[in-house]
């Protein structure tokens, strides 16, 4: 999920141009896309961190989940840009949720701190993955229209 979260947030960068058409926007306006689920990100990370010791890890990454996936499915009904905006927003918080639980249930199962290490660069070197694809998938399906 690490490389899917990354795939989705960091190919809106490249996406910005095109909104920016679409929309009719300026440039502030259309990198809240960026940036606004990044904001969301850390705010979800810091004030809804509890829920991972509160509702538990396992249903903390269930719930970011299951609000990743509702948000993920509303593009398709979607025609406004504060509509998208929101669903970026409601993204955001869901990969904030979910990170604090996966990360708390990382750290609960590793057996050795090293265990923990080698795990965690293992997560962040596929969120680079996503990182790199990401843009590259969505620059590939704008050049053919």
């Amino acid at each position: 999920m690490f490389l899917m979260f990354a795939m989705t947030t960091d190919a809106v960068g490249v996406i910005i141009p095109e909104v920016m058409k679409q929309f009719n926007l300026s440039m502030t306006a259309a990198g809240l896309l960026h940036y606004g689920p990044m904001i969301a990100i850390a705010i979800a990370g810091i004030s809804l961190g509890f829920l991972a010791d509160k509702l538990g890890r396992k249903a903390t990454i269930i719930i970011g989940l299951m609000l990743f996936v509702l948000s993920s499915y509303m593009f398709l009904v979607g025609k406004s840009f504060g509509f998208f905006l929101a669903l970026l927003m409601i993204s955001g918080v869901a990969i904030g949720i979910f990170k604090t639980g996966a990360l708390s249930l990382i750290g609960d199962i590793s057996r050795s701190t090293k265990e923990h290490t080698s795990t965690m660069n293992n997560v962040e070197g596929f969120f680079g993955v996503g990182a790199i694809i990401g843009p590259f998938i969505v620059t590939y399906f704008l050049s053919k229209g």
